[in-house]
């Protein structure tokens, strides 16, 4: 799950997937350890049966999104209308789409219904773990779902992939040092335009941020190690994602940050007038996943 949808959830109270909080927090923000070997399935806990069906269009005939219901302490899982993009970032860890690489195009566009249960002797164990413990064990569940129905098979590598150095602009940093609870508030219309306020947020926070709104990543070079108070408004900024035709494409778009567009006063001017940062084009090495097999599952 990216930071825009993060905050949108978090923040606003917005719903677009439907996701218990613990394991929302155990796959979004949490570092957990990658499996052995990611091609192929890990020893462990593994879901005893499995339906997997395409997605049926919605009788009512409209959707907000992709539910997922879920919990890191029990042998459940239950996803509707979710791509298996969508379900490999979720097993990996990986929290934007720019850094799944490689797959076919039903990777990114068809849908699924799985529904999926452990025997009885994995959820006995993942009942006795704490939160993260359980989270953990369930993403490697998932990848030996994953592995076993879609033959999926993956590595990680890093890349030398173009995006923007978030630095100090010449006037320096217009920045307060933080004070009380922390968070981020305000009004924000997607990547339209918007009124953010960080409060007690550490400038890798910001990076995340930018890294969701432009497309592709950021990397905090400020130098700046405390939290901060800041807000900053916007007008407009399109991404390279929203203006290529298609998933796919949009996926190549993202990783070029001279193809944004955008319109005065954009998030770069915001940036640079009302924070004292700037953000300059660089090369960022980036970890990303790459698809090196997978085959439609056998329905059932």
């Amino acid at each position: 799950m990216d930071f825009r949808r993060k905050v949108l959830l978090g923040m606003f109270g917005l719903s677009v997937v439907a996701l218990p909080l613990a394991f929302a927090v155990a796959y979004t923000a949490q570092n957990l350890p990658a499996p052995q070997s990611e091609t192929t399935a890990a020893a462990g806990p593994r879901f005893e049966v499995a339906s997997i069906k395409l997605y049926a269009s919605d009788p009512v005939g409209w959707r907000l999104g992709h539910t997922i219901a879920d919990s890191p302490n029990e042998g459940t899982f239950e996803a509707t209308e979710v791509t298996v993009e969508g379900l490999v970032e979720m097993a990996y860890g990986v929290h934007h789409s720019w850094l799944i690489q490689g797959g076919p195009s039903w990777f990114l566009s068809e849908k699924f219904d799985i529904q999926a249960k452990a025997g009885s002797a994995a959820s006995q164990e993942l009942s006795g773990l704490s939160g993260d413990q359980g989270a953990a064990i369930k993403h490697r569940m998932l990848q030996a779902l994953l592995t076993d129905r879609f033959k999926l098979a993956v590595h990680r590598e890093t890349q030398a992939l173009p995006g923007y150095a978030l630095v100090i602009a010449k006037n320096g940093p217009k920045l307060r040092e933080a004070s009380g609870v922390g968070g981020v508030e305000g009004q924000w219309g997607g990547n339209a335009q918007g009124l953010l306020s960080f409060r007690k947020a550490p400038m890798a926070t910001l990076a995340e941020f930018l890294s969701d709104s432009l497309g592709c990543t950021v990397v905090d070079h400020t130098g700046l190690k405390g939290d901060y108070n800041f807000t900053f408004q916007w007008t407009s900024v399109q991404t390279a994602a929203e203006t290529s035709a298609g998933q796919e494409g949009g996926k190549q778009a993202a990783n070029n940050p001279h193809m944004l567009e955008a319109s005065e006063p954009s998030i770069f001017t915001a940036i640079q007038e009302q924070l004292g940062l700037k953000l300059e084009p660089a090369k960022n090495p980036v970890e990303v996943l790459v698809i090196d097999h997978i085959e439609k599952p056998a329905l059932n």
